[in-house]
């Protein structure tokens, strides 16, 4: 008698089906020059459409910058700085040219570093940038699975919206002008 296909159950080398469900669990650490993270996320498949996941971490996180990561953001602001003003036609352009030379130089840092790189024994890492811009190494168990492609798409969808974010809180806060004059 043959059995039904069940994709949620594991099959052993022999393509024999096992008992029980395959869980996998990924450890991970990521580190920036702000913060530490350590974490670990596991999951199985139910079915073919459904999957259970959870995960925790923890992180240890600087509350203030520190002597190297403000050389470095000071530095790296100067040098955009510097680009922005000979690439922009008018002052009133500046702030979209240099957002675009931000966005610019993160996908060239991620394209030379940022792929994975196999560290033996079951580690892999990835080399990228933290969301100010800094360096950042994630470590995990096993390969990434998401391809550079994808992770840069999301990486500038992200940044995206937290800068669109940004700017309706910054106008939110600006005063509303006087209609009346004052009475004298």
């Amino acid at each position: 008698m043959r059995r039904r296909f069940n994709p949620s159950q594991a099959r052993d080398a022999a393509g024999r089906w096992t008992a029980g469900r395959k869980v996998a669990a990924v450890p991970y650490a990521r580190a920036s020059l702000r913060s530490q993270t350590v974490g670990l996320n596991a999951g199985t498949n139910l079915t073919r459409n459904y999957r259970v996941s959870i995960g925790g971490y923890a992180r240890i996180e600087r509350r203030s910058s520190s002597q190297v990561e403000s050389a470095i953001r000071n530095t790296n602001d100067k040098a955009i700085n510097r680009i922005t003003k000979k690439l922009s036609p008018s002052e009133k352009l500046e702030p979209l040219v240099e957002a675009g030379v931000r966005k610019a130089q993160q996908r060239a840092f991620r394209k030379v570093l940022g792929g994975q790189h196999d560290l033996g024994k079951g580690v892999s890492a990835r080399v990228g940038t933290s969301r100010l811009g800094l360096p950042s190494v994630v470590l995990r168990k096993g390969t990434h699975k998401v391809g550079d492609k994808k992770r840069n798409a999301g990486i500038d969808r992200y940044n995206s919206r937290m800068q669109g974010i940004k700017q309706t809180r910054a106008a939110a806060k600006t005063p509303r002008p006087q209609r009346r004059k004052k009475a004298a």
